[in-house]
């Protein structure tokens, strides 16, 4: 694989001792050993393990990480900043509260929130959306909405990972977001048809990709390879030698080789052809890059809500969503072959292309239906407590009541007296 994984990010003695430190969460630690990863990165030191020894302006180094992610959304910028703070903190380098203050304030990260506005799309609002796209998109992203993967665990899946004869999809532990369990899920007939039409395309895109991706370059170069420029073309070499430009092919076993940022960004794109309402941004002010309300992650939604709107088996489907925290305790029916049952049975909920009319609209207006029809229920049975009422009056109560509400009618226009 060309990119690293996570469970590929490389671990040094210094990060490991802070980590085992500080908590006992696998998932903390992940999200920390990736912060200062990339804090090393961004100052330039390749062996963290003696960036303590070596004489820094750690001042400078923090400033610098400090700009590098000042792009970033404010939640995350401010999750980075204090997990660096508290590394160089507990291993002895004294910077003055005021350096971490400024940084806070120029950022604004004082006062930092996570995005919450977001906006689930339809699956006629995921067709127009798609209608702008091409081959690669409509695949990657089609495959997101049938499937309910998340979008880094797809960008790591190998041809290996799926069966195109059962439409079955299996993710290893080691690509899922904790990293604990495997799962399965499945795919429709409308995204095998896109796979298998990416399938032809795609080796001329491996082909050309590392042309444009430096991170690509950089990631096949740890590998041994190396890359010159022959006029404006470039050339792979390994060992002194040649490589012809299929050993790329070779070397990418992802189904979509391209990462999560060139994902997002066609994605984006998508949006910005697609027009009001679907480019719509996130109101948050203190953004510098905004998120599309109707973002990626917005598509693993579509797929929860499309099957939460059916009858199918909930346990399944959080099963094959990876959403342990949904599913019952007592409950363990998980064969690969209830699943598929269960998912071959509803999938027409979550197709794009091939899914029927939508019907939102309909529904909203046969609520309102029932919302009227219920009132009015409710107003014939207190008039039906009122007449009742009126039985026991006696005639000259029974007269006055009667002409006091015709005068009120009259008055009211709703009956209109002849002479």
């Amino acid at each position: 694989m060309i990119y690293l994984t996570r469970k590929e990010i490389p671990k040094y003695e210094i990060i490991e001792k802070f980590l085992k430190r500080i908590t006992k969460s696998n998932k903390t630690r992940v999200s920390y050993r990736s912060h200062l990863m990339c804090f090393f990165r961004t100052i330039k030191v390749d062996d963290p393990d003696n960036y303590l020894k070596s004489k820094r302006d750690y001042v400078k180094d923090i400033w610098d990480l400090a700009y590098a992610i000042e792009n970033r959304p404010t939640k995350t910028q401010a999750t980075i900043i204090s997990c660096v703070k508290k590394f160089l903190t507990r291993n002895g380098v004294d910077i003055k509260e005021m350096e971490w203050e400024d940084i806070r304030t120029r950022s604004n990260l004082g006062r930092a929130r996570a995005i919450t506005e977001k906006i689930i799309p339809t699956a006629n609002q995921l067709k127009q959306i798609l209608s702008h796209g091409n081959i690669k998109s409509h695949t990657l992203f089609t495959f997101l909405a049938v499937t309910g993967c998340r979008i880094e665990e797809t960008l790591l899946l190998t041809w290996d990972n799926i069966d195109m004869e059962t439409r079955h999809v299996h993710l290893p532990a080691e690509i899922t977001k904790k990293r604990i369990w495997e799962r399965d899920t499945f795919f429709t007939t409308e995204s095998k048809e896109y796979l298998e039409a990416w399938k032809k395309e795609r080796d001329a895109y491996i082909k050309h990709g590392f042309k444009k991706s430096r991170f690509v370059r950089d990631q096949l170069a740890k590998q041994g390879y190396d890359f010159k420029k022959k006029g404006r073309v470039w050339v792979i070499f390994k060992d002194g030698k040649e490589v012809p430009i299929e050993e790329m092919v070779k070397l990418e076993k992802r189904i979509f080789p391209f990462s999560v940022d060139n994902a997002t960004k066609t994605w984006n794109g998508l949006l910005e052809k697609a027009g009001k309402p679907f480019n719509v941004k996130d109101r948050n002010p203190k953004l510098k890059q905004p998120r599309y309300k109707i973002h990626i992650h917005t598509i693993r939604g579509y797929w929860f809500t499309s099957f939460a709107n059916t009858e199918a088996n909930q346990n399944h489907i959080n099963k094959m969503g990876a959403h342990e925290s949904e599913l019952k305790a007592t409950y363990t029916d998980f064969s690969i072959e209830k699943l598929k049952e269960t998912y071959d049975k509803y999938c027409g909920c979550v197709a794009i292309f091939e899914s029927q009319p939508d019907l939102t609209e309909v529904r909203e207006s046969l609520s309102q239906k029932d919302v009227q029809i219920s009132n009015m229920q409710q107003e014939i049975h207190n008039l039906r407590n009122q007449i009742g009422g009126l039985r026991n009056l006696d005639e000259e109560t029974s007269k006055k009541l009667f002409e006091t509400l015709l005068s009120q009618a009259v008055k009211d226009g709703k009956v209109i007296l002849k002479k």
